[in-house]
Formats: C-alpha cells, structure tokens, sequence
C-alpha cells in the first residue's frame, strides 16, 4: 500500500537527526529514481524526495505543509524578538526551574536560562558532582552538533536543491535548482499538466524549507549576539550558540505539538 511521505537524505540534523520544522523525515543517502536510460540522481547531494498516494491529495498535502512553514516562519520573528527581549532587559533571564523538576517540565526559556548560567559559573571537578559534569557533557555536546548542523547548512547552499515528485510510487519529474536562480527539470514521457503543477508546488514548499533552514541560522545567530550581553564573558556570543540553538529547536517542537494537538 502506497503512503504519503516526505524524505529527505543527504541531510543530517546532529544528535536528534529531526528536521526542525517537522517537514522531512529524514533517511540515508539512496540510490535515487531513474527518469530516463542511464539516468538517476545523485545520492551523495541532499535529495528532498515525496510521493503521494494520489496526485489530489498530494496538492492538499504540499498547501498544509506550506501553511505550516509560513507559521514557523512567524514563529521563528517571535523568537527572535523574544530574545532581544531578554539582551536589552536589566534583570537577565529570569525562567530559571525549580531544582530538580521533571525534563518533561522544563521550558525552553528555563533549559536555556540554566545553559547560560553555566556558561557564567565557576567550573567543577568534582569526582562526585555527577549532575554537573553531566551537565557539562551535555554542553560540549550541544556545541559539536551546533558545529556539524553548520557544516552541513553550508553543504547545503554549495549543491543544488534536488527535488523528486512520485504518485503512487511511478516518478514524475525531478528538479535541480541552484542559489543563483536556474533550474533544471526532467519529466517522465508520459507528465501531464497537472502532474506538472504537483511537483512545482513541491519545488516551491523545498526553497520555503532551506531558505527557512537558513533563517534559523540567522535567527540563532542575532539571539546568541543578544543573550551574549548578560554573559559578560570574552567571546560571549559564540559560547551562546548552542544554547540558543537549542531553545530555537525547543520552541519549534512545542509549537509542532500544539499544532498536533489542535489537529
């Protein structure tokens, strides 16, 4: 039985390996599909690939998604002035947990409260401070994959946005664009109009999602250059980074679990 799916391979989300914005289910790196003799595209570039079970529902699908991009988009504006927020208050952060509540419990503005405060406390090394130094892993570990998610966002602007379109498992068309604007599309013989228009769609909501990947970066960036103000520390902004990088990815999956909620 065929099903609607959103994949994306060639593309790695350090640690949680989940696209932030909920739209790509992210897999390995395949073969790719044949649209011609001798053609297939290429695995080791990021390939967003979607079929559908039929043509009607994939349109339906690709409107919602859209919809949603556009609102996390919103949301990401909102993020980004609340983190403004908290560089040009004179108290600080103030969402700080009551000690040992339950992970399930804590906000993002509490998780991100307590990494700055971290970042700003004398370092221990204790043998028996368990809960800080696993604290402190989780810190050097929230850095790396900041690190590789940036790496892999920059791979991501040097390729082509790959984009493949099937209904009901048969390939329709296939899109190379680049960041300069051009694109290169290949059909089946056998692509009607309206197929035509399903897998431009796809294409559009693709740029909507990396030029969205992109704004994220930006968006952790100018947060981090906030926040890092009530750091007060040598190179402030970028021991934020991944903290802020965090609390953006936090936000986004609670906003995707209201979204669940309300649907």
């Amino acid at each position: 039985m065929t099903h609607n799916t959103f994949q994306l391979s060639g593309f790695v989300f350090p640690g949680v390996n989940e696209d932030p914005f909920g739209l790509w289910d992210v897999v390995p790196a395949t073969s790719g599909v044949s649209f011609g003799v001798g053609e297939t595209s290429a695995p080791e570039e990021p390939v967003h690939r979607i079929n559908f079970t039929t043509r009607d529902e994939g349109a339906a699908l690709l409107a919602t998604k859209q919809r949603e991009l556009q609102d996390q988009q919103t949301t990401l504006t909102q993020i980004e002035q609340r983190l403004a927020e908290i560089g040009q208050s004179g108290s600080g952060v103030s969402f700080a947990a009551p000690i040992d509540q339950p992970p399930e419990f804590v906000t993002p503005e509490q998780s991100l409260d307590a990494a700055l405060q971290r970042l700003t406390a004398p370092v221990s090394y204790g043998l028996f401070d368990r809960k800080q130094q696993a604290e402190q892993e989780a810190d050097l570990e929230a850095t790396s994959q900041w690190r590789q998610f940036l790496e892999q966002v920059r791979e991501m602007i040097a390729n082509y946005a790959r984009v493949e379109t099937a209904i009901a498992g048969t390939p329709i068309g296939r899109t190379a664009v680049g960041w300069t604007g051009d694109f290169r599309t290949t059909w089946i013989p056998t692509v009607t109009a309206a197929d035509m228009q399903v897998h431009r769609h796809n294409v559009d909501v693709t740029l909507q999602w990396r030029l969205g990947t992109l704004r994220l970066v930006g968006v952790v960036g100018a947060g981090a250059a906030n926040v890092a103000v009530k750091l007060g520390l040598p190179g402030g902004q970028l021991l934020a980074l991944p903290a802020v990088w965090n609390f953006v990815k936090d936000v986004l999956k609670e906003w995707r679990k209201l979204q669940a909620l309300k649907n």
